[in-house]
């Protein structure tokens, strides 16, 4: 027997002749782990596993029944044991609560400040329900009670206590408000049912929260045997309710973050009989949601940036954990792990944050979804330079507790690298990115082109709505929503979207508020798209796509986006129906109507963003306004199909109004010209549905032009091209472009499907065949 395995028993052996702390004896479940209280200190010993009663006399402290000298030798045990590893020791936090302070004096001031409110704001004896009140005398709402229950300053004011040379002040605090809260929970005084303190996502953050506190506290001895005793049983009650409430998979985060809850304290403390069942629990469960909700693209199914960062946070405590302590995951955990991280820089700006992306509770204020600490972590974890190029320039104080003390020279000696690549699809999620590159005065538009099957309650009425990012800042928002605000509906939805509107249609319907009236909501249906078209290529992208959120007002809806590189966006959305209707788009943000030519203008320091109606005739354009949001809304009523056409132009100079764009229909094909800087463009746009196609004809066809002659063509889905005198054919339809080379030869990229075969030659010349592959410039000669 090992000499733990022999102090552990004599420790049991103690505490069960002393006395039992609580009198009345709960049913408990088949794990040994009361629901309705604390365990008693014989509960807790007889969760001690894989000991054996040694042979010879027992030690004297058990003779003697000192329950207490027992609790010390317990607490002692666990205090010094080396095995399984934290995330740091006990004997260096002390030096590193001041290292912390040294390197990060802005986080321990702000820090500071929130631990101080906090304990202004509470007090030590809180009132964890409603009807409750803070010590100012402000009513309790179900937010309240969410963020007291989650515990969040427990570990900044660990933090401070040492701060402050072990302030005992500090200490008396923390723990008199964790005895508040486990003797309110015993007497029924906590908040159950819907907004229940236990709930996996409250739950999960209180207990990770208190065993980092705890961890921290041990190296202080006024940290006192029955304190960490305390935390011991906290411990046990928060695993079995978390297992309790985790049998079997569900979607989302909430169960996600108790579960890794879980894992983290059966992996800390394997002493315990409990310990064993719930880590294989938690670890099964943890590999499904991996599974079901990382995409093979990286990004997390219910596709929130604020949502996949939270499972950033969840999958490293896991994989740092297993590191720790020498276990194994396998290598699906890794690999999608770090797709996660290549997701956020997939969908990035060149200011490098995401966009807003779904439900992104923040101060409505801001435009963008920050990644650089998350970045930072990828960054060191895969020791990878794109993301470096993301992350913060120094080490992040959020990272510090997380790694060793030379965390932070290791991130220093990583040379930032940009990506590069561009355009990008995140075809699995349904995000599309159409992007110039990524300094300052690059352009980007990215495009929602998916929707969250199994869990669509962070999904808002944006389906195929855009977001714009020009001239150093967002052009064209998706906004951030705070739960709580009674605008949360209303910026769920289409009105705060860069969409396509029919008669006032919005795309969420039926309303569904949560039972925890916390304030949060889902949309009980949304569109579902349909993606036919991604095509990425030197001069142009493509996006087409239809959704069906309009069927039940009898119109059949798709959207065209075409970028014209490097400064123009043609956003084309088609309405097929048979009957009368008001068609429109909806953009959002500050812009200047200016009525007479049909535009509207956004300008800065920078430059102007331009959005220009194409084909003035019967639209209009109008401010609109819904909750916090803000734009303009293009418009036309129609009986029948019809299309709403904007070209968003991004100029350098000071001198907007000179871009046109201008349309020409007929049987079927939609023609658009576009002046736009130094070029001019020819689109031609098939609605096949509609139309009768010349034999190879196209879906579309775009010509550059910055003379009499074009400098590239864009052919989406077709077989034939006439461009001036050289004649080109495939074998069968994909999408491509020519581009003109140097010596103004033609170059000839395959950009979607398989290998095919290219026909291709001009006047007087003989006709040649190639075999062609996708993404393989072939220089044509013979020109």
């Amino acid at each position: 027997m090992t000499f733990n395995a022999r102090f552990l028993w004599l420790v049991a052996g103690c505490l069960a002749v002393g006395e039992i702390s609580g009198t009345v004896l709960h049913a408990r479940q088949t794990d040994g782990v009361p629901r309705k209280r604390l365990m008693s200190d014989v509960e807790l010993l007889a969760q001690l596993s894989g000991v054996q009663r040694p042979e010879g006399d027992v030690s004297d402290v058990v003779k003697k029944g000192d329950s207490a000298s027992a609790r010390r030798r317990l607490a002692d045990y666990f205090s010094s044991r080396k095995t399984p590893r934290f995330f740091f020791s006990k004997d260096e936090v002390k030096e590193r609560a001041r290292e912390y302070a040294r390197l990060f004096p802005k986080d321990i001031v702000d820090a500071q400040k929130r631990a101080g409110d906090f304990v202004k704001a509470y007090g030590a004896d809180v009132d964890w329900m409603m009807p409750g009140k803070d010590l100012r005398g402000r009513a309790h709402t179900p937010n309240t009670v969410r963020y007291l229950a989650r515990q969040w300053e427990a570990v900044n004011l660990a933090i401070q206590f040492y701060r402050e040379n072990e302030n005992p002040q500090i200490l008396r605090f923390l723990m008199t408000q964790v005895r508040d809260f486990a003797a309110d929970f015993e007497a029924g005084k906590v908040e159950t049912g819907d907004n229940d303190v236990f709930e996996r996502f409250y739950g999960g953050h209180r207990i990770r929260n208190w065993i980092m506190m705890h961890h921290l506290l041990l190296a202080s001895p006024l940290y006192t045997a029955d304190d960490q005793v305390l935390m011991l049983k906290l411990v046990l009650l928060h695993g079995a309710k978390l297992a309790d409430q985790s049998k079997s998979f569900h979607w989302g985060n909430h169960q996600l973050v108790g579960l890794v809850a879980l894992y983290e304290l059966s992996t800390l403390f394997p002493e315990f009989r409990s310990a064993v069942p719930w880590h294989a629990q938690s670890r099964k469960l943890i590999l499904e949601h991996l599974e079901k909700e990382i995409a093979p693209d990286g990004f997390q199914a219910e596709r929130s940036s604020h949502y996949h960062k939270l499972d950033i946070a969840n999958y490293f405590l896991v994989l740092q954990l297993a590191r720790l302590n020498g276990e194994t995951l396998p290598p699906v955990f890794h690999e999608r792990f770090r797709r996660m991280f290549q997701a956020m820089a997939d969908v990035a700006m060149p200011n490098k944050c995401m966009p807003i992306l779904q439900d992104v509770s923040d101060s409505l204020d801001v435009r963008s979804d920050r990644i650089d600490d998350e970045m930072s972590l990828g960054a060191l974890l895969f020791e990878n330079r794109t993301f470096r190029y993301f992350g913060k320039n120094e080490f992040p104080a959020s990272l510090y507790w997380y790694f060793d003390r030379n965390a932070a020279s290791r991130y220093r000696s990583l040379r930032p690298e940009p990506p590069s690549f561009t355009s990008f699809a995140l075809a699995q999620t349904g995000y599309y990115v159409m992007r110039t590159g990524w300094g300052a005065s690059d352009s980007y538009l990215l495009i929602d082109g998916g929707l969250a099957a199994d869990k669509p309650d962070h999904t808002h009425g944006g389906v195929l709505g855009v977001i714009g990012y020009a001239l150093g800042e967002v052009v064209l928002p998706n906004y951030p929503v705070r739960y709580s605000d009674i605008s949360f509906k209303v910026m769920k939805n289409s009105l705060a979207k860069n969409v396509a509107i029919v008669d006032n249609v919005l795309q969420g319907k039926n309303w569904i508020d949560n039972k925890a009236r916390t304030g949060f909501g889902k949309w009980g249906s949304l569109p579902k798209p349909a993606v036919q078209y991604w095509v990425s290529g030197s001069e142009f992208d493509y996006f087409g796509a239809s959704h069906n959120g309009f069927r039940d007002a009898g119109v059949d809806y798709s959207r065209s986006v075409l970028f014209l590189k490097p400064d123009a966006w043609l956003v084309i959305d088609y309405f097929k129906s048979g009957s009368m209707h008001s068609y429109g788009q909806l953009w959002q943000g500050d812009y200047r109507i200016d009525t007479g030519k049909k535009r509207a203008v956004r300008e800065s320091q920078r430059g102007f963003v331009e959005l220009i109606a194409a084909g003035v005739q019967d639209i209009e354009i109008q401010e609109h306004h819904a909750a916090h949001a803000s734009g303009v809304r293009v418009q036309k009523r129609t009986n029948g199909p019809d299309e709403i056409a904007t070209l968003i132009y991004v100029g350098k100079g000071s001198q907007p109004g000179r871009a046109t764009a201008a349309v020409a229909n007929s049987d079927g094909l939609s023609k658009y010209t576009v002046h736009a800087g130094a070029y001019t463009w020819i689109v031609e746009l098939m609605r096949k549905d509609d139309a009768k196609p010349s034999e190879g004809g196209p879906l579309l066809e775009v010509s550059k032009f910055k003379g009499k002659v074009p400098d590239a063509v864009f052919v989406v889905d077709g077989t034939r091209l006439k461009a001036g005198d050289l004649d080109v054919e495939l074998s069968k339809p994909a999408s491509w472009q020519l581009v003109k080379g140097k010596k103004n030869k033609w170059v000839f990229t395959l950009l979607t499907g398989e290998m095919n075969v290219l026909t291709a030659g001009s006047e007087g010349k003989p006709v040649r065949r190639y075999d062609v592959k996708p993404g393989q410039p072939l220089l044509l000669p013979n020109q």
